[in-house]
């Protein structure tokens, strides 16, 4: 079985974001990097200029005369690069890939793709510079969990939410630009660490509230942002089960531990923690098996 951590490699925006790589590294698409440049410059100047408003920017739908105007990108270049029935633009996705077989729509990115919205010429340059700008974070997190002997979708889909605060925090005004929506990258990758549990529509929304949370919230970090979302992220993406199963390995791990340590500490400190864990365990078992009355 394929571990989840080859598909987050496989998904359709990281076979665009390598495409794209590639073609860079071949000089062979240079205008579509510096586009990306001026996009965000513009953004930044609109941002400065509404005294840091990330909720007029967010809401702020600009035409193309003005991102013209405001990017000094061709007309051409424009139509040429973010135009959606065109590759390798982020949304062209009408000819399969021989990866996609088998798998469902959401692993395919058309649910998250269809879910994000995305259809006009700013949207699609939005998307494209907001995956451009969240794939150092991205890297950073497949790399953690690329790492792991086992890793874990619950623990992978709350480092996920972290990274993509910690990507709004650096990159503001790109994060607020279209409504705060977050990398499709990072729905996608969602969508894949919940074994496609998680409705794309829901996704989306979920990610989005990091976002914007993440720009509106003075003085909130990642950590607290996690908190704000997780009951939603854990019963929309998990089962109960999953859960469960989990807490009791982390349990009966840490009980084997403790067990093996218990022989090298001295009888004063093997008091202690028997005063300690007795109250919990007692606890735990009353929880567990109620006193009937």
């Amino acid at each position: 079985m394929t571990h989840f951590v080859d598909r987050l490699r496989s998904t359709p925006t990281a076979r665009w974001y390598e495409q794209l790589a590639e073609q860079r590294r071949r000089r062979s698409s240079l205008a579509r990097v510096p586009a990306y440049d001026q996009f965000e410059a513009m953004l930044r100047r609109r941002l400065a200029g509404s005294g840091g408003d990330v909720t007029a920017l967010a809401r702020t739908r600009f035409t193309q005369a003005q991102l013209l105007e405001e990017t000094e990108v061709p007309r051409s270049s424009l139509h040429h690069m973010f135009h959606a029935d065109k590759p390798p633009c982020l949304v062209y996705r009408k000819v399969p890939h021989s990866d996609d077989a088998g798998k469902p729509a959401e692993e395919r990115g058309q649910g998250a793709l269809s879910a994000m919205r995305i259809s006009t010429a700013q949207g699609i340059w939005a998307a494209e510079v907001k995956v451009w700008t969240y794939w150092p974070c991205r890297d950073g997190w497949l790399e953690v969990l690329a790492g792991l002997d086992d890793p874990v979708r619950r623990t992978a889909a709350e480092s996920l939410v972290l990274m993509v605060a910690e990507w709004a925090s650096r990159n503001r005004a790109v994060a607020a630009c279209h409504g705060f929506a977050p990398p499709l990258a990072a729905v996608e990758d969602l969508l894949v660490v919940s074994r496609s549990q998680l409705n794309p529509s829901d996704a989306v929304e979920l990610l989005t509230t990091v976002t914007r949370r993440a720009l509106q919230d003075h003085g909130r970090g990642p950590a607290d942002l996690l908190n704000v979302v997780h009951d939603s992220l854990m019963g929309l993406a998990f089962d109960a089960g999953d859960g469960l199963t989990h807490a009791m390995g982390d349990l009966v791990a840490s009980v084997s531990t403790l067990a093996r340590l218990v022989p090298t500490i001295p009888p004063p400190r093997r008091a202690l923690l028997a005063d300690e864990l007795g109250p919990t365990f007692a606890d735990l078992m009353e929880l567990l098996c109620p006193p009937t009355r």
